[in-house]
């Protein structure tokens, strides 16, 4: 399900990142209109501490983990800053959402098509270079053994940075094809625990140091 959050204010248009407001949720429905999924308060406090104000935000991002793209009036200062590091695709927009949704998503379809071409072509001449001609999932996903999987998070969004975990991940757990499937991370993804409840599956966390987790998946 694609999302697009935006930042508005009280009469329902974009606003800066500095101005307080709420952040709406929008994905398409069947009928190919936008509607909101989601809300959330946003109002900065000018008067915290910087470290105070970033771990605010982080907060907020994390609740949006399933959606990586935001739109603004204005992108700029700590919030700039913390979206931006947690892999956020920023758009400035003024106005109404409905007035440029559409071409954000069309944008966004663009460049993560040509994104993943990119990674897969990079991955193809790593292969060749290394005489590896294992078959890969998109390039993303790497099997070790019969249904046995792993996903290096980190080496997939630094390939490309237009894709979510989600996006990454959810293929595989609808498919339902592995016994065991390992995620190396940074941090884990907040929306994980809700889908391993709905697919019946069991979760092991593993610490590797330097900030790395293993998060193993199985039946």
């Amino acid at each position: 399900m694609y999302q697009i959050a935006v930042l508005v204010g009280e009469k329902g248009e974009t606003i800066a990142f500095s101005d307080s407001g709420m952040i709406k949720v929008f994905t398409r429905n069947e009928q190919k209109k936008w509607e909101v999924i989601e809300e959330m308060v946003y109002e900065p406090d000018g008067n915290s501490g910087i470290k105070e104000m970033r771990a605010e935000l982080l907060n907020i991002a994390n609740q949006l983990e399933s959606c990586k793209v935001i739109a603004v009036k204005e992108a700029s200062g700590i919030a700039y800053n913390v979206f931006e590091t947690m892999h956020f695709d920023i758009w400035e927009f003024e106005g109404m959402p409905e007035s440029f949704l559409d071409s954000i998503a069309s944008q966004e379809d663009e460049e993560r098509h040509i994104c993943i071409q990119k990674y897969q072509d990079a991955k193809r001449k790593e292969n060749r270079l290394e005489g590896s001609h294992e078959e890969q999932d998109k390039d993303l996903v790497k099997k070790t053994s019969k249904n046995e999987y792993v996903i290096d998070l980190l080496k997939a969004q630094s390939g490309c940075r237009n894709l979510s975990s989600k996006q990454i991940i959810m293929p595989l757990l609808k498919q339902g094809s592995f016994i065991k499937l390992d995620i190396i991370c940074d941090h884990i993804p907040p929306w994980l625990e809700k889908q391993i409840g709905f697919y019946g599956l069991k979760m092991k966390i593993e610490y590797l140091g330097q900030d790395l987790h293993r998060v193993s998946l199985f039946y």
